[in-house]
């Protein structure tokens, strides 16, 4: 059944475009139907399994406590119930993800874990194919710059940025590829020619991307895995290397910054400062008012400027509490697989921490299914089945 359901979904994920193109099916649409799908399929394991759950009980009971909340405070205030829209679904998106973390967890049907990693990889050749088609150098094709929900865009350093079609800006594809990016580095291969061509591939998407969100994170990837394997004359390399260039470009470094990429980091700093530094003690711990950063407000109210971060979003919404227990959900989730390499576990949790503190692209449904099918990749090495552990994730009874 979850086979099924990852190969309907990235299905409608990969036409998108061409539905609002041919079809005149937004993508508002098909988002909307996937996100049925997801909540229907998570729901069967929310209702089975969560009560023997603790930590992931907890955060759900916290959400709809805060739902509750902005539900009382709206109607004793006399606001329109409208406002409510984006509570109700940053509500039903925290609970959607607890229930992938359920269902990933529980996930014991390994024979079939090939069939999904190659419905992953698919769709990632599928935005390959579309951020080529979006690049004005190679493709140019404008359609795909619009359709289906997209916004292509250029950073300050004038760079094209394609979103290789995922249906968003390019801070979505920056989150998948993150996801993609896992795969790549953590997960294992018997054909080492793919292996090399799906590098190669990641790279170009890497480029034709051009998020320094994502490159960020593989930043943190290698440098984690160097801390961890102790690898001395590589740290040193490095360090090296980057003095030197600091000494000799440190004045072309600091005035392309200031000119091409500062405004776009004062911005995004300075609404999260915006954001947190309003709040009472009691908003930052517990929230100021949930939803406030879907952009799903109707009734007059406006997102809020400090949208660019998941995480701070997060702490808006459901306050330092809510962020904290997100974290550790997904981290625990990580510690819970059998992954060998402690490099691997630190380099997943670190650039999922990083990603979602800088990007807020996580709250698209295609980024989150997106990690958490990355992680049963990951958990399965191929050919390796009989060394495979089912997840001790679940308390147990």
């Amino acid at each position: 059944m979850f086979g099924i359901f990852v190969g309907v979904f990235f299905f409608l994920a990969a036409f998108k475009p061409w539905f609002d193109i041919y079809f005149g099916i937004t993508n508002n649409i098909i988002t909307g139907f996937q996100l049925i799908l997801c909540l229907f399929v998570t729901s069967l394991f929310i209702i089975k399994e969560l009560r023997f759950n603790v930590h992931l009980c907890t955060l759900v009971v916290f959400v709809l406590a805060r739902l509750f909340s902005e539900f009382l405070y709206a109607y004793f205030e006399g606001r329109s119930m409208q406002e409510l829209v984006g509570a109700v679904y940053s509500t039903l998106r925290l609970i959607m993800f607890c229930g992938l973390v359920l269902l990933v967890s529980q996930y014991k049907n390994f024979e079939s874990v090939n069939n999904i990693r190659s419905i992953f990889l698919a769709y990632f050749f599928v935005t390959l194919l579309y951020s080529v088609l979006q690049h004005p150098m190679l493709g140019n094709f404008t359609l795909l710059h619009t359709a289906g929900g997209n916004i292509v865009s250029a950073n300050g350093l004038g760079a094209f940025r394609a979103n290789g079609g995922i249906g968003g800006t390019v801070i979505a594809y920056s989150n998948f590829l993150l996801a993609v990016g896992w795969v790549v580095f953590y997960g294992e291969f018997n054909n080492k020619y793919f292996h090399l061509f799906l590098k190669l591939c990641f790279f170009v998407s890497l480029f034709l991307c051009f998020s320094r969100s994502v490159f960020l994170c593989i930043f943190v990837m290698y440098l984690i895995n160097i801390v961890v394997k102790k690898k001395v004359v590589s740290a040193f390399a490095i360090s090296l290397i980057t003095l030197v260039l600091a000494y000799y470009f440190a004045d072309v470094i600091s005035d392309n910054y200031a000119l091409m990429i500062s405004n776009s980091d004062t911005g995004r700093v300075g609404g999260w400062k915006a954001m947190l530094g309003g709040s009472s003690a009691l908003e930052f711990l517990l929230g100021s008012q949930v939803g406030q950063n879907t952009g799903l407000f109707l009734g007059g109210l406006t997102k809020n400027e400090g949208g660019d971060s998941f995480l701070i979003g997060t702490v808006n919404d459901y306050g330092i509490i809510g962020a904290i227990l997100f974290v550790f959900v997904f981290s625990k989730l990580v510690f819970s697989f059998n992954i060998q390499k402690y490099s691997t576990i630190l380099g997943i949790v670190g650039s999922f921490i990083v990603m979602t503190f800088v990007n807020s692209g996580f709250e698209k449904l295609v980024v989150m299914l997106s990690y958490m099918l990355a992680l049963i990749i990951i958990n399965k090495p191929v050919g390796r089945e009989d060394q495979i552990a089912i997840p001790k994730y679940i308390v147990s009874r």
